[in-house]
């Protein structure tokens, strides 16, 4: 098992420890990155919905009412005429 690590005269890690490293500080920058991340991947995610939604609308369009509750709700369609 490794204890110390020395480079160019610098501790860098010691006992099991990262010296130079906030663990907080990268935490928050893995957070933040994430995010920014997130809001364009939905962003994207939104043109694709609203691109699809009028063949979803069209589609859906001739299904009957399920007068049951259905025990899935997207198993709701009814079969018979």
């Amino acid at each position: 098992m490794i204890d110390t690590v020395m480079a160019e005269g610098e501790i860098l890690y010691k006992g099991g420890r990262h010296l130079l490293a906030d663990p907080s500080a990268i935490r928050e920058e893995l957070i933040q990155r994430a995010q920014e991340k997130m809001a364009t991947n939905l962003s994207g995610i939104r043109e694709l919905i609203e691109s699809v939604r009028p063949y979803l609308l069209s589609y859906y369009e001739g299904w009957k009412p399920c007068l049951i509750d259905p025990y899935y709700r997207f198993n709701g369609r009814r079969w018979d005429a």
